[in-house]
């Protein structure tokens, strides 16, 4: 019985359908502090910028909406919102605030949501800056995201290993090549015909 055995462009086009499942990004944010330099404030401020991947020192060119709300209890008081890449709120009293990520606008005017959204939650104090850098592109770091990535690869990885050195690959068991196969084959017919053999 002929067996299945994918071929190398099979391969490319596996891996190439699984990479945005597995290396696909999600928006992060992360924020520093550091304090005003000057005379004492009785505020705070805050600088965000926008940027792709998680290296870029230049802001992105998207208009990504980023919203600033204030925590108070469990009620959430919106203070700012913005679609530049880049912008700043001073005079923000001390307490706890979240900045998130909510949706992205197009070229022409229409608004979508992030598949993988991030929200960050943090305290300013009287006289501290707060920066906020929101990543587009950054990898997922969560631990089921981590192994599911790892699964992935090492699929992958089989799937060309077996298209380029002739090996099938059993996920169930032990994996055999074809010389094994069809010398295993080979005796059985001998043993399964006994006077063939002892001709």
């Amino acid at each position: 019985m002929k067996r299945f055995r994918p071929k190398a462009w099979q391969s490319v086009l596996v891996l190439a359908a699984l990479a945005p499942v597995f290396l696909d990004g999600c928006v992060s944010i992360g924020v520093s502090s550091s304090k005003t330099a000057g005379a004492e404030a009785a505020t705070g401020s805050l600088d965000v910028i926008v940027v792709e991947k998680s290296g870029d020192a230049n802001p992105t060119a998207s208009r990504v909406v980023t919203q600033l709300v204030r925590l108070e209890s469990v009620i959430e008081q919106p203070i700012s919102e913005s679609s530049d890449s880049t912008w700043t709120k001073s005079d923000l009293q001390p307490g706890r605030y979240r900045l998130r990520a909510s949706h992205w606008i197009d070229e022409t005017g229409k608004t979508h949501r992030f598949t993988k959204s991030d929200q960050e939650s943090f305290k300013i104090r009287a006289g501290e800056r707060v920066q906020a850098r929101v990543v587009l592109k950054a990898f997922p770091t969560g631990p089921v995201v981590t192994i599911a990535v790892i699964a992935g690869v090492v699929i992958a990885v089989a799937v060309v290993v077996s298209a380029i050195s002739g090996w099938s690959f059993n996920l169930g068991g032990r994996s055999r090549s074809d010389t094994e196969l069809d010398r295993d084959q080979r005796e059985k017919e001998r043993l399964g015909n006994p006077a063939r053999s002892s001709r």
